[in-house]
């Protein structure tokens, strides 16, 4: 039933935390652009917020726009991010991200047993030390191993992961490394 209704009702609205996460995907994989495609969305109040509210929300239709002023959802918090995932003390979390690689990848494969297209987006594929990797971030409330764990078994990362892996072994069977970055959404903006 939950699979029929899906495939009728394709178009769902992204959630608060949807947003974030894009605005984070762009902060750590494509910071020089920061700028220009995240922006927050303002309070507005007294007598005629709501047309005053309409008129810049038409102005930024083409950009992530994050709503929420509280901690975990900011413009500031998705800049926390990239910057504790690509801090000096983070030798090993940094080399993958500055890798040579390549980020945002959609692709397309025909899966052999039902002969019907499949596509998969990566947020990373790089090499580092001579092997290749997948970089998955997700952003999260708390990156400590059992709390994302419920989270990759919640939302189904976990066969997503195997989704992409298996395309990409369609398309070029190789050995690769699949590397969940979760990343928490408040100060300090720890992760695992």
């Amino acid at each position: 039933a939950h699979l029929d209704y899906k495939a009728r009702h394709p178009e769902r609205e992204a959630s608060e935390a949807m947003i974030f996460g894009q605005a984070a995907h762009v902060a750590v994989y494509e910071p020089d652009l920061m700028e220009a495609l995240v922006v927050q969305k303002p309070k507005f109040g007294g007598e005629g917020a709501r047309a005053r509210e309409a008129d810049w929300l038409d102005q930024h239709k083409d950009k992530i726009v994050l709503s929420s002023s509280r901690e975990g959802c900011r413009r500031e918090d998705a800049v926390g991010i990239r910057d504790s995932l690509l801090s000096p003390r983070r030798e090993h979390t940094r080399a993958l991200l500055t890798a040579p690689g390549k980020g945002e990848i959609s692709f397309i494969w025909k899966d052999e047993k039902t002969g019907l297209l499949c596509k998969g987006r990566l947020d990373r594929f790089c090499t580092w030390n001579g092997e290749s990797f997948v970089l998955d971030l997700k952003t999260c409330m708390d990156a400590r191993l059992r709390p994302f764990g419920y989270e990759i078994l919640k939302y189904h990362y976990h066969v997503k992961a195997a989704w992409y892996m298996d395309g990409l072994d369609v398309l070029a069977p190789a050995q690769r490394r699949f590397v969940w970055i979760a990343a928490e959404k408040h100060p300090p903006y720890e992760f695992a």
